[in-house]
Protein backbone atom coordinates (compact mmCIF):
# COMPACT_ATOMS: atom_id res chain seq x y z
CA UNK A 1 0.00 0.00 0.00
CA UNK A 2 1.49 3.38 -0.73
CA UNK A 3 1.80 5.85 1.68
CA UNK A 4 -1.13 8.33 0.56
CA UNK A 5 -3.47 5.22 0.81
CA UNK A 6 -2.18 4.08 4.09
CA UNK A 7 -2.73 8.13 5.19
CA UNK A 8 -6.60 8.20 4.24
CA UNK A 9 -7.01 4.80 5.88
CA UNK A 10 -5.59 6.68 8.81
CA UNK A 11 -7.91 9.45 8.36
CA UNK A 12 -11.07 7.48 8.20
CA UNK A 13 -10.09 5.77 11.49
CA UNK A 14 -9.63 8.88 13.02
CA UNK A 15 -12.80 10.60 11.75
CA UNK A 16 -15.12 7.62 12.39
CA UNK A 17 -13.44 7.97 17.12
CA UNK A 18 -14.66 11.19 16.08
CA UNK A 19 -11.54 13.36 16.04
CA UNK A 20 -11.34 17.25 14.47
CA UNK A 21 -9.43 17.55 11.22
CA UNK A 22 -7.11 19.88 13.31
CA UNK A 23 -6.56 16.73 15.64
CA UNK A 24 -5.73 13.72 12.88
CA UNK A 25 -3.65 17.05 10.75
CA UNK A 26 -1.48 16.80 14.24
CA UNK A 27 -1.19 13.15 14.84
CA UNK A 28 -0.11 12.30 11.18
CA UNK A 29 2.28 15.43 10.49
CA UNK A 30 0.09 17.00 7.42
CA UNK A 31 -1.78 20.19 7.28
CA UNK A 32 -5.94 20.90 7.90
CA UNK A 33 -6.31 21.28 4.15
CA UNK A 34 -5.02 17.47 3.04
CA UNK A 35 -6.91 16.19 6.23
CA UNK A 36 -10.07 17.89 3.99
CA UNK A 37 -9.21 16.39 0.68
CA UNK A 38 -8.84 13.09 2.55
CA UNK A 39 -11.74 12.90 4.14
CA UNK A 40 -13.82 14.52 0.23
CA UNK A 41 -11.73 11.73 -1.25
CA UNK A 42 -13.42 8.58 1.10
CA UNK A 43 -16.86 10.50 1.15
CA UNK A 44 -16.12 11.42 4.51
CA UNK A 45 -16.99 14.70 4.43
CA UNK A 46 -19.31 14.61 6.57
CA UNK A 47 -18.46 12.32 9.00
CA UNK A 48 -21.35 10.99 11.78
CA UNK A 49 -20.61 11.59 15.83
CA UNK A 50 -18.70 8.58 16.99
CA UNK A 51 -20.49 5.99 19.35
CA UNK A 52 -20.20 6.18 22.75
CA UNK A 53 -19.93 2.91 24.54
CA UNK A 54 -21.53 2.46 27.29
CA UNK A 55 -18.75 2.60 29.95
CA UNK A 56 -17.22 6.25 28.16
CA UNK A 57 -20.70 7.64 28.54
CA UNK A 58 -20.58 6.87 32.44
CA UNK A 59 -17.10 8.52 32.67
CA UNK A 60 -18.35 10.99 30.76
CA UNK A 61 -21.05 12.39 33.06
CA UNK A 62 -18.88 11.61 35.94
CA UNK A 63 -16.30 13.99 35.00
CA UNK A 64 -19.12 16.95 33.82
CA UNK A 65 -20.55 16.56 37.20
CA UNK A 66 -17.49 17.19 38.48
CA UNK A 67 -17.29 20.71 36.68
CA UNK A 68 -15.25 19.89 33.66
CA UNK A 69 -15.93 21.42 30.34
CA UNK A 70 -16.62 19.17 27.21
CA UNK A 71 -13.20 19.81 25.63
CA UNK A 72 -12.06 18.56 28.83
CA UNK A 73 -13.62 15.64 28.83
CA UNK A 74 -13.23 14.20 25.50
CA UNK A 75 -9.82 14.13 26.14
CA UNK A 76 -9.78 12.12 29.53
CA UNK A 77 -12.20 9.80 27.51
CA UNK A 78 -10.96 9.72 24.03
CA UNK A 79 -13.37 11.13 22.16
CA UNK A 80 -14.23 14.75 20.29
CA UNK A 81 -15.97 17.49 23.02
CA UNK A 82 -18.57 18.00 20.88
CA UNK A 83 -19.45 14.30 20.05
CA UNK A 84 -19.33 14.20 23.87
CA UNK A 85 -21.91 16.93 24.15
CA UNK A 86 -24.31 15.50 21.47
CA UNK A 87 -24.52 12.26 23.96
CA UNK A 88 -24.85 14.43 27.45
CA UNK A 89 -25.85 17.29 26.21
CA UNK A 90 -27.16 20.30 29.22
CA UNK A 91 -24.12 20.47 31.20
CA UNK A 92 -22.36 23.33 28.91
CA UNK A 93 -22.95 26.76 29.53
CA UNK A 94 -25.43 28.73 27.22
CA UNK A 95 -24.18 31.70 24.86
CA UNK A 96 -25.95 34.03 28.00
CA UNK A 97 -24.32 32.22 31.38
CA UNK A 98 -20.99 32.85 29.27
CA UNK A 99 -21.74 36.10 28.53
CA UNK A 100 -22.87 36.95 32.03
CA UNK A 101 -19.61 35.39 33.39
CA UNK A 102 -17.74 37.12 30.72
CA UNK A 103 -19.06 40.36 32.01
CA UNK A 104 -18.72 39.68 35.95
CA UNK A 105 -15.43 38.95 34.65
CA UNK A 106 -14.32 42.38 32.99
CA UNK A 107 -16.33 44.53 35.69
CA UNK A 108 -14.64 42.77 38.39
CA UNK A 109 -11.23 43.49 37.18
CA UNK A 110 -10.31 39.93 36.10
CA UNK A 111 -9.62 36.55 37.37
CA UNK A 112 -6.66 36.78 40.05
Amino acid sequence: MNAIAERRDAVVTMSRQGRTGAQIAGALGVTDRTVARDRVAMSLSKIAPAAMTQAQIDQARALLADGCSYAETGRTVGINGLTVSRHIPGYGWSATESGTWGAFIRRSGGLR
